[in-house]
């Protein structure tokens, strides 16, 4: 599925389609979860993510009555599918770092249950949020929104990853800021591919997309690195996988942000004209 914005000169239905195009996605892996669990989970995920990046995009278009309504029902949608995908990409991780028998028992020592007994979430809440989240999605109108407004806030959201990128140079070895970042990152990116009818913006994707695979990876390991404690052979080794994938995400971040923000801007204005 594209994130593409039809077309700029009308946003508000672009986006609109966009937005409804996510959420039908997001109600249809709800519906076939059992069928392939592990990559409809993933797209659940995905399309939360998804989602919640467009509205920001929106930015104060969107009245804060329908924000504090749709925020929090993506965080809880979100939240019924965490634990099952946490537990998945650890396994994931393990099995990458060690041979097959040391990843097993590894897997073991740290009871993160095997992907065929994982217990299915129940989708009940879920079916009932996503068929809410259609129908206010639909009602949102987004009042005045202007191709120039989704430039402002798509920078708005670059500068704020530009800076999380500085804050974690200074401190690399904090995984909180880190993984703010992360987030940033992912929405740089989602608003990169609703603008990539703007070639400034088709530029960024891939890389952006690469950083955001960069640093998912280093929080996957953040979280095995957690759960790992007091089993020193494991956490030794996701330690040493940890510091690579930091410096790997440090490199991949000079091609995205090399450029400041005043500068970032100013070629989507023109692109846009």
């Amino acid at each position: 599925m594209t994130l593409e914005l039809r077309d700029l000169e009308h946003p508000k239905e672009s986006l609109r389609e966009v937005l409804l195009s996510c959420a039908a996605a997001l109600r249809e892996d709800i519906d076939k979860l059992p069928r392939d669990a592990s990559t409809r989970i993933h797209d659940i995920r995905v399309s939360v993510k998804e989602i919640r990046s467009l509205l920001r995009l929106a930015g104060s278009t969107i009245p804060d009555a329908h924000q504090s309504t749709l925020v929090p029902m993506l965080r809880e949608m979100k939240g019924i599918f965490s634990e099952s995908r946490d537990d998945e990409v650890m396994r994931q991780r393990l099995e990458q770092l060690m041979p097959d028998g040391e990843a097993a028992e590894a897997i073991a020592r740290l009871r993160l249950i095997p992907a065929e007994s994982a217990k299915l979430p129940d989708t009940a809440r879920a079916l009932e949020l996503a068929r809410e989240l259609l129908l206010r999605l639909a009602a949102l109108d987004f009042k005045t929104l202007t191709s120039d407004e989704l430039v402002e806030n798509a920078v708005r959201f670059f500068r704020k990853a530009h800076k999380l990128r500085q804050r974690c140079k200074r401190d690399p070895h904090d995984d909180v800021i880190m993984h703010r970042w992360r987030k940033r990152v992912k929405d740089v990116f989602y608003h990169a591919a609703a603008l990539s009818s703007l070639k400034p913006a088709k530029r960024l994707k891939a890389p952006l997309d690469t950083l955001a695979d960069c640093l998912g990876e280093f929080h996957d390991l953040a979280l095995l690195e957690t759960r790992s404690k007091g089993e020193t052979q494991i956490a030794d080794r996701v330690q040493v996988a940890k510091r690579k994938a930091r410096k790997r995400c440090f490199k991949k971040a000079r091609k995205v942000f090399q450029q400041k923000p005043g500068k970032f801007r100013k070629k989507l204005a023109k692109s846009l004209s």
